[in-house]
């Protein structure tokens, strides 16, 4: 008996996911952003295969929480752009630019950087960034 309450509990506790603080973000997240201009300031967004979402500037660098995304949508993202960002070389930022990154691990990451009057910027990177910021809602008071 002991034993059986002891696997629901440990199947209940598996099946919730982790959540994540800002103090404890994992290392796979894709981050996205924008910057630069006369502040030199960078907005930045991290999504975490788990739907987490969250939020951080240069200037005030500890990230906040934002809305999760559905996981089922998160994971979908995770598993069409990564292949994507992964096949780009493309960083030519300007004075204000967007940027996507994959980050695999600590020092493993792939990155896409253009500048925002760049014509020649590639369009899947510049569709998954409108994608991406379409996620993201305010903060809830």
């Amino acid at each position: 008996m002991k034993y059986t309450l002891l696997l629901l509990f440990a199947f209940a506790l598996g099946s919730c996911g982790i959540k994540y603080t800002a103090s404890t973000l994992p290392e796979k997240q894709i981050l996205f952003g924008e910057g630069g201009g006369f502040s030199g300031n960078v907005k930045e967004y991290i999504l975490l295969e788990n739907g987490q979402l969250f939020t951080r500037t240069t200037f005030a660098g500890t990230p906040e929480e934002l809305p999760k995304v559905k996981k089922k949508t998160a994971e979908t993202i995770f598993q069409e752009l990564t292949p994507t960002i992964m096949e780009m070389e493309y960083i030519k930022p300007g004075n204000k630019y967007a940027y996507i990154q994959y980050q695999v691990d600590s020092s493993t990451n792939y990155r896409v950087v253009w500048s925002e009057s760049d014509e020649k910027a590639p369009e899947k990177a510049v569709n998954y960034f409108d994608q991406l910021k379409g996620l993201v809602k305010p903060a809830k008071e």
